[in-house]
């Protein structure tokens, strides 16, 4: 665990990446599923994966209900400093935890 923590911090020191955690005990839509909200063309589309496809939705109400979805995650969840603290936090207990 302290290792995947590790790798976590790491990716969220990347220049294009930003990492904000969720906390538990907050009830969120994001346990739905995942959705990636894209808008590189004329208009926003969100990409579904699942196990076995993945799926592009295209429908104007469909993508504004991922939009307030995705929202709704960001405004429950850490800002990226808080997130990279709380991983700090748990990282220092797992490493401890590994030399016991």
């Amino acid at each position: 665990m302290a290792n995947q923590l590790r790798a976590i911090l790491e990716v969220a020191g990347r220049e294009r990446t930003t990492v904000r955690v969720l906390p538990t005990g907050n009830p969120s839509i994001a346990l739905n599923g995942s959705w990636v909200p894209m808008s590189t063309g004329p208009r926003p589309v969100v990409h579904l994966e699942h196990l076995r496809s993945g799926l592009f939705v295209f429908a104007e109400a469909d993508v504004s209900a991922y939009e307030i979805a995705t929202a709704t995650v960001m405004s429950a969840s850490l800002g990226p400093a808080e997130s990279s603290n709380l991983i700090r936090d748990y990282l220092t207990t797992f490493a401890a935890a590994a030399k016991e």
